[in-house]
């Protein structure tokens, strides 16, 4: 698999095939690179960490998501948004200085946000481990 194929840490990763989810936008904020993005979603590099981020928050906006929804192709069932369209998609840049400010701000956010949906996922299978042993007898728990 090529190099490029693999998603990076502020990647922004758009589902290019699909109805319903078609257009959907994600920061990949994991800091591997050592997952392969499939064909049917697009990978959207900022040349700077900060675009990345910023690129995500245009294109995950309801007006983003909007814009993207113009852009899509084929039929029901099979609706796809070609890749030559996206790379067409108009953002408005505030410039490079604001950008990597913003940036600056709200990086801790977003490694909170990265924390939390790890802890989130840590719990989730947690309780799917717990849950039927609790159900079934196979583990009490004690009264306090």
């Amino acid at each position: 698999v090529p190099a490029e194929c693999f998603a990076k840490r502020w990647d922004v990763l758009i589902n290019c095939l699909g109805e319903g989810t078609l257009g959907r936008a994600h920061l990949f904020k994991g800091n591997s690179d050592i997952y392969a993005v499939d064909q049917h979603m697009s990978i959207c590099r900022g040349a700077t960490v900060g675009v990345g981020s910023y690129l995500y928050q245009a294109v995950a906006s309801p007006k983003g998501q909007e814009a993207i929804e113009s852009l899509k192709t084929g039929s029901t069932g099979m609706t796809m948004l070609n890749i030559s369209k996206l790379r067409d998609f108009n953002v408005l840049w505030p410039g490079s200085g604001l950008v990597e400010a913003y940036f600056q701000i709200v990086e801790a956010v977003w490694d909170r946000v990265a924390n939390n949906e790890q802890q989130s996922l840590t719990l989730a299978s947690l309780r799917d481990t717990l849950l039927p042993k609790l159900i079934s007898g196979e583990i009490r728990v004690a009264n306090s």
